[in-house]
């Protein structure tokens, strides 16, 4: 069953990687915790306290403590769907999410119109409903890999750094071409 959202901010983000030395580098910052500065304060920029996201996988790279710390400093209430690096995050750390999956539906309402919207943090090839034109949000690739169809990389390497709302990149995702890969015809509009 698909959790419904109406008539509420709801961001999508995935691959903060908090704390993770490599990723640092990668991102070009001196130390992690410049990192996850620089990332806090971009994600507090846009998301307010009120607010919904959904972190697709690959939070944090370190102890209890140290993680909890990174979400007490974040705004909006967070949902995680968790990323090959998120498994051993233990129980004080998963019980301050919302909630914590593997993959998630979802039902938004924009304009009257519900469209389906399907979490993982790896990206799919195909998703349930795709051939009816729901969308696919995903991270771990880090912006390099091209989407296909009405799919899209919401990692903060592929969004300029911060979390994407929902009502900024669904009528983008939307207009795009349905990719069909299965015996699935698209239905007629």
């Amino acid at each position: 069953m698909a959790k419904t959202f109406k008539d509420h901010r709801v961001f999508f983000t995935a691959d903060t990687h908090f704390w993770h030395a490599y990723v640092t580098k990668l991102r070009g910052f001196i130390d992690p915790m410049t990192m996850n500065d620089a990332v806090i304060n971009a994600w507090n920029q846009v998301v307010k306290p009120s607010d919904t996201v959904f972190h697709l996988g690959d939070f944090c790279f370190s102890g209890t403590a140290k993680s909890l710390d990174i979400l007490d400093r974040l705004n909006g209430r967070i949902h995680l769907v968790k990323g090959n690096h998120d498994q051993g995050m233990g129980r004080r750390v998963r019980d301050r999410f919302v909630s914590v999956q593997d993959y998630l539906e979802l039902d938004m309402i924009r304009d009257g119109k519900k469209t389906r919207v399907v979490l993982m943090h790896y990206p799919l090839r195909e998703w349930n409903h795709h051939h009816d034109g729901s969308l696919h949000l995903h991270g771990h690739t880090h912006g390099n890999m091209k989407s296909l169809g009405r799919s899209m990389d919401v990692g903060i390497d592929a969004c300029g750094g911060v979390p994407v709302l929902f009502d900024d990149v669904a009528p983008g995702l939307a207009s795009r071409d349905i990719h069909v890969i299965s015996h699935h015809a698209p239905k007629a509009g």
